[in-house]
């Protein structure tokens, strides 16, 4: 009976620390004073956290570091897809929430473009369901 008493005080702390993080994750989200850097689309500039994306995405951190070798803070050739769902992306990043303005299979795809970690794939299509 204790053990089952010290799991559950387990559980409890360590859903407090993930609800903690995404809390802390939604902040910078919003923050528009600490983003440091830009990615541009079209005429559209998005001001994002480098390491935030770079922690999320294999492309992104990729990009980072080719961008870093050129001390540019902003990105303007490697999005081809639309403004929205760009933008759904950085918000899934962040905050694992999808705009519902984007199908599932546009957002499956830009996801597989941006070469996200494929664990992510079974969590974007639960939203769907």
């Amino acid at each position: 009976m204790a053990s089952e008493i010290g799991f559950d005080q387990d559980w409890v702390a360590y859903k407090s620390k993930v609800e903690s993080l995404i809390d802390d994750l939604k902040k910078l989200y919003e923050d528009k004073n600490s983003k440091d850097f830009a990615i541009v689309f079209q005429d559209e500039k998005i001001q994002v956290h480098k390491f935030v994306l770079a922690f999320r995405s294999n492309l992104f951190r990729g990009m980072f570091l080719s961008v870093t070798e050129d001390k540019s803070n902003q990105v303007s050739d490697y999005f081809s897809s639309g403004l929205l769902a760009l933008q759904s992306l950085i918000q899934f990043l962040y905050l694992e929430k999808i705009d519902q303005e984007l199908d599932q299979s546009q957002f499956t795809e830009i996801v597989q473009y941006y070469q996200m970690n494929l664990k992510y794939l079974d969590e974007i299509n639960s939203f769907f369901r």
